[in-house]
């Protein structure tokens, strides 16, 4: 398998890439790319890059960004580490361009052209006004470990070998999401594959995402593997309990691996608790089930740590009326949270107009923030089509 490799072209702190006060609208795609992301608010920055599924060839994607200064209180030149394409024409406006570029690994092929670039996409930013400063930026990178462990290899912008943790940082992220399985390996150790993200990688990857500045928000899947609106399965460990019995063991297991993470010197700066949890969350499926879960999920953050904000997870916001049953439910059941958050997939879930305006009408009836907890972009040509002709 290989992997796409990302290379960003950096600006100063003040200026942030996809930080400060810029939102990505993505004009062109590229038919290589996922991205996903996380935000507190409506909007989000790219968070990465998934497995390339094309055998033959790793994709380096380079990111080129220039943002005006002329409002910006940064002390140093904002552009003063871009680079622009020389092919890439300079507007007033802000701009970011991708430049893809093919390179050959160890598979033999001599139709492979490793030396014309893929023709550039332009991605346009524009500022978001107003702001508040402690506006997250985040990105979930859990697969991270793994990753490295296959050989995959991050470049700074002049194309030097250097640890994504400071590469983010510098370029603006201040939050990064660590999914977190219970038991993510078969009865013989085999992982189930997506990383294997059990409690020991997530104090991993919390600890270099704190030694690089940035806080971790803990994605509690409370499943042996990925949980989603197709699949919520109870842990090997919980699986004859009853609701009750499952409660207490998920109450333990939070309260301990919060306690493992903060003893590891981790900044936990929020607890996702399940992951969209639609229909269902760890094997139960009735509102009742799932509020006492997310209740004693809650009390298990609360008693470790009163300061760390806790996130409700739930996706498909284009279907009418959902989000705020959803939000009316965890209200009728008294369940202790600070986030109401969605996955937004614009190819799925309509129009971002819409997500925003459900979004602002939970925020303003609960007191609660809201947040996008994980996105991605139109990445074939058939979806991107579908989108422009909406």
């Amino acid at each position: 398998m290989s992997f796409i490799q990302v290379r960003l072209n950096l600006i100063n702190a003040n200026n942030m890439l996809f930080g400060g006060e810029s939102v990505l609208k993505i004009k062109n795609l590229l038919k290589w790319m996922s991205l996903t992301c996380m935000a507190i608010g409506a909007f989000g920055l790219i968070a990465g890059c998934r497995p390339n599924n094309k055998k033959e060839e790793v994709i380096t994607c380079v990111v080129s960004v220039e943002t005006d200064t002329s409002n910006n209180d940064a002390t140093t030149d904002a552009t003063s580490s871009t680079t622009v394409p020389e092919e890439t024409t300079v507007d007033e406006d802000d701009y970011m361009t991708f430049e893809v570029i093919k390179r050959p690994i160890n598979v033999p092929n001599k139709d492979i052209d490793t030396t014309t670039p893929v023709k550039t996409s332009e991605v346009a930013v524009n500022k978001i006004e107003g702001l508040r400063k402690d506006f997250i930026m985040g990105v979930d990178i859990s697969t991270i470990i793994a990753q490295e462990q296959s050989g995959v290899v991050y470049y700074d912008a002049e194309g030097n070998e250097q640890d994504i943790f400071k590469t983010l940082a510098d370029s603006g992220v201040n939050y990064i999401r660590v999914r977190v399985w219970n038991d993510p390996y078969d009865e013989n150790g085999n992982s189930y594959g997506g990383g294997a993200n059990d409690l020991a990688k997530a104090i991993e990857i919390g600890k270099r995402a704190t030694a690089n500045g940035m806080r971790l928000m803990v994605d509690f899947h409370y499943s042996d593997f990925w949980a989603d609106p197709g699949k919520q399965m109870v842990p090997k460990a919980w699986a004859d309990m009853d609701v009750d019995a499952k409660a207490h063991a998920l109450y333990d297991y939070t309260r301990e691996s919060l306690l493992a993470l903060k003893e590891a010197g981790v900044d936990v700066g929020m607890v996702q608790l399940g992951n969209e949890i639609t229909g269902a969350m760890s094997g139960v499926s009735s509102w009742q089930s799932r509020a006492k879960l997310l209740r004693y999920g809650s009390k298990a953050v609360r008693e470790i740590d009163s300061d760390i904000l806790i996130a409700i997870h739930f996706t498909n916001p284009e279907r009418s009326g959902t989000y705020m049953t959803y939000a009316n439910k965890l209200h009728e059941n008294n369940v202790d949270y600070d986030v109401f958050a969605s996955s937004y997939y614009t190819y799925w879930h309509g129009k971002m107009d819409a997500l925003t305006n459900i979004l602002t009408q939970i925020s303003e009836k609960y007191d609660k923030y809201v947040m996008v907890a994980e996105t991605s972009y139109a990445y074939t040509r058939k979806m991107v089509m579908a989108l422009e002709t909406a």
